[in-house]
């Protein structure tokens, strides 16, 4: 039995009172027991409600044993899921506790009144491999969802919850987040993201024998369920430009500015989000192209270039977080 004292505390990123809070840890070490603990005795507390979120309606079917594994904390209240409903009986009258929402259908939700939750709960939010796929546009349907809950009150806390399977998402691409540190804040303070280490857990974790069937059989899927490491975090293709290499032009992708420098061949390429100025602009997006830039379409020869040089590994970047921009972006824009 692992020791109850290893699992994951929300007392850290708490502290620092960011409105998007993204926790990223080993799989099973509480994360989701302890915000379902969190908003229920902030509901039962202070009558506050919440929303459990997930990415499809698929994915909102397991919710029905939402209540199963939390409800001996309150021996004495008795709990149920009724349709979108989280709900708990108080003099024998049921009440609202909070909703069971998809991002999937946000928009049909603009409507609704929320004016009682004050904290939602986006479980998953980074796709497992061959599990499921991103909404598009999906940082955008969830800024939306939030302001229709929030309605500017500055109100609404979101946490954000997952295993650590990759550092590439819409999510940590539109903040830049890198997996450099185990607690950050962006966005001037608006969001705080914690890869939580979970040495604690892991220690416990480690004496189990399946733990170490795991190390032996698997040690890729060991990676990120025991040890919190992103399959696409390692430093492939990621190095200090040349110094013979020239700047040349920029390229917008989804809001994210890239910085293209080539070798004196033109054969060579390196890519940084270091701003360097006076370069020819290029944007992917219709609506952007203005009398400052150039629109670039996906069949054009400069963008064959630039895949066939990554294709055959004559492209560098400047840092992962710059790599995975493009190879997740450029590669499906």
């Amino acid at each position: 039995m692992i020791d109850r004292r290893a699992f994951y505390s929300y007392e850290k990123i708490d502290s620092l009172n960011a409105a998007f809070n993204f926790i990223v840890s080993v799989r099973g070490n509480g994360k989701t027991y302890g915000a379902k603990k969190k908003v229920i005795k902030k509901f039962l507390k202070s009558r506050r409600q919440f929303i459990y979120l997930r990415r499809t309606k698929t994915e909102l079917k397991a919710v029905s044993t939402f209540f199963n594994d939390i409800a001996h904390e309150w021996p004495d209240i008795e709990f149920r899921v009724n349709g979108n409903e989280a709900q708990c009986k108080v003099a024998d009258k049921w009440l609202t506790m909070g909703y069971f929402l998809s991002l999937s259908v946000a928009q049909t939700t603009k409507s609704v009144s929320f004016s009682d939750v004050d904290t939602i709960v986006f479980d998953e939010f980074i796709v497992e491999k061959g599990y499921a796929r991103y909404l598009p546009n999906e940082f955008e349907i969830l800024v939306n969802f939030y302001n229709t809950v929030d309605r500017y009150s500055d109100r609404v806390k979101v946490y954000f919850l997952a295993n650590a399977v990759r550092i590439t998402n819409p999510y940590f691409l539109q903040l830049g987040v890198k997996p450099d540190k185990e607690i950050a804040r962006y966005s001037k303070g608006f969001v705080a993201v914690h890869l939580c280490e979970a040495k604690d857990f892991n220690r416990e974790v480690s004496k189990t024998r399946f733990a170490q069937f795991l190390r032996d059989v698997t040690p890729e899927y060991a990676n990120y369920a025991m040890d919190n490491h992103f399959s696409d975090a390692e430093g492939l293709m990621v190095g200090k430009k040349p110094p013979s290499f020239s700047p040349k032009w920029s390229l917008e992708l989804r809001g994210v500015v890239l910085y293209f420098w080539s070798s004196p061949s033109g054969r060579d390429w390196y890519v940084t989000q270091k701003e360097t100025k006076g370069l020819p602009a290029f944007v992917t997006d219709p609506a952007h192209c203005t009398g400052d830039n150039i629109l670039m379409l996906w069949n054009d020869r400069l963008v064959q270039m630039l895949r066939s040089s990554y294709n055959h590994g004559m492209m560098a970047f400047s840092d992962v977080h710059t790599r995975n921009v493009f190879v997740n972006v450029f590669r499906r824009w």
